[in-house]
């Protein structure tokens, strides 16, 4: 016992810095220190590594083909777009959705919430109550029945939905929906929810989310919904998920987990599509992107600026820009159509064919942005 306490004596500067620097790292770790440090290692290492694709992709590799392309309501969208936002489901959603689906795309995810009636069709209604005429058809019926259309084209809609807490509601949470004239078409929904660290940055993402009252009932991420409809996997298909080995299984799909939770790491490939890159006039286009106006710019609809209206997208649904039918000169006619690709319409040679075509707000107007590493 003598010997013990003679050697503790003897140590008693060594324990005290032990004791000291142990009690110091639970201290720095209450205080989140480590976690801030990890996840700015997890930025610089996105540094390191630069773009994988896009405009200044440090690679030289073979360029591969994107599967999916963005369509953005951005500034100039936002300018050109002859309708106040929100724009009005029958006459502005209803046409992006089928020139998107006329062009090929085979999967179309709509980040946009369509939870409330159309706007200018409940206004109609209710400025007939005081005036005598004959009401349209409301704008969620038109843009139903044209999801309904599409569908039966072979284009699937993904439309947003999201896991809402309401302290005050029975149960608190619930899942909140396109509202019921658009559910009506049955087409699909994935959450837009998304998880956040602790400095605001978006690092991981969901593969489902539960309920609080209905645990086994798990409900798709707006991503993944996309991805299960664009590999065609069966309408049951099951998630597998095992905690211990940070592991769900979906289809053909093994997703490695942060932990154990619902959530994976991001793997960005750059800086957003529409962002300038510094000092030079080019945009860094991770990913192929065009604005919405684009999308909208048939001959039936005329842009705010009669300027920029040259009827961008007839080209890639099978029609005739109006401007091309003007020219008198038949020869040149013909060589403006061989030099535009449309003179033999080709479904399969658009941008927009056999992809994953997400619809969403750019503009900094609406503030809908995230925090990434890049």
């Amino acid at each position: 016992m003598n010997n013990i306490k003679k050697k503790i004596q003897g140590n008693l500067d060594s324990l005290g810095i032990t004791a000291i620097s142990i009690l110091l790292i639970l201290v720095l770790d209450f205080l989140g220190i480590f976690q801030t440090l990890e996840l700015k290692v997890f930025d610089y290492s996105f540094g390191i590594r630069g773009p994988m694709s896009g405009w200044m992709s440090y690679q030289d590799d073979k360029k591969v083909d994107s599967d999916i392309v963005l369509i953005e309501l951005d500034d100039e969208s936002y300018r050109l777009i002859p309708w106040t936002y929100p724009y009005p489901r029958g006459e502005v959603w209803t046409k992006i959705i089928e020139n998107l689906s006329l062009a090929g795309a085979k999967v179309i995810v709509l980040d946009i919430m369509l939870d409330s009636p159309d706007q200018r069709s409940e206004l109609l209604k209710n400025y007939k109550q005081t005036k005598e005429f004959t009401l349209p058809n409301h704008g969620d019926d038109i843009f139903a029945n044209m999801i309904r259309n599409i569908q039966e084209r072979g284009t699937d809609v993904i439309l947003a939905s999201k896991r809402a807490n309401e302290p005050t509601s029975i149960p608190p949470q619930y899942i909140l929906l396109p509202n019921p004239r658009i559910m009506a078409a049955n087409p699909l929904t994935g959450l837009t929810n998304v998880v956040e660290d602790k400095d605001g940055f978006m690092r991981r993402y969901y593969v489902f989310l539960p309920l609080d009252h209905e645990q086994d009932k798990l409900h798709l991420t707006m991503g993944m919904q996309a991805v299960h409809s664009y590999l065609d996997l069966p309408t049951g298909t099951i998630l597998k998920g095992d905690a211990k080995a940070h592991n769900i299984e979906y289809g053909p799909l093994n997703i490695h987990t942060y932990g154990q939770t619902p959530t994976f790491l991001i793997n960005y490939e750059g800086p957003p599509s529409g962002k300038m890159v510094p000092g030079r006039d080019k945009a860094w286009k991770t990913f192929p992107r065009y604005p919405l106006s684009n999308i909208l710019d048939v001959e039936e609809i005329t842009l705010s600026d009669p300027l920029e209206d040259t009827d961008w997208m007839d080209q890639f649904i099978g029609k005739v820009p109006e401007w091309i039918t003007m020219l008198s000169d038949s020869t040149e006619k013909a060589e403006t159509m061989a030099l535009l690709g449309i003179d033999k319409f080709d479904v399969t040679k658009t941008p927009f064919y056999n992809k994953i075509v997400v619809i969403g707000p750019s503009t900094e107007v609406l503030q809908d942005t995230k925090k990434t590493p890049f």
